[in-house]
């Protein structure tokens, strides 16, 4: 079944890295939800990048190790995103507040 699953990167900052990146990802069809890169601000020699993909823990796994062959990536990493609900009932049992507001929409 697919679901939203956040990706975290590091990388060398070089040209045409991101680029690579998201290419991998095109051609196993798997689906950017949202993706974010920047570089380091004591070492602007690495950068890291996070995403949400929306695709399968088999298909994660199998970019996951397409992705650790790029020269320029040390780490990847990838965690499975909670459903909403789920968070949101959290968020009310730890913040009584939060319960008292959703009670009044």
């Amino acid at each position: 079944m697919k679901q939203d699953i956040n990706m975290f990167l590091i990388a060398e900052n070089n040209f045409s890295v991101l680029n690579r990146i998201v290419n991998i990802l095109n051609r196993r069809r798997v689906r950017i939800r949202r993706i974010s890169a920047h570089e380091e601000p004591d070492n602007f020699r690495r950068g890291s990048v996070s995403m949400v993909i929306h695709t399968t823990t088999d298909m994660a796994e199998k970019v996951k190790l397409q992705l650790e062959k790029l020269i320029e990536v040390e780490a990847v990493s990838y965690h499975l995103q909670p459903p909403l609900l789920e968070t949101l009932a959290v968020t009310t049992m730890n913040y009584p507040m939060a319960a008292s507001a959703t009670q009044i929409l």
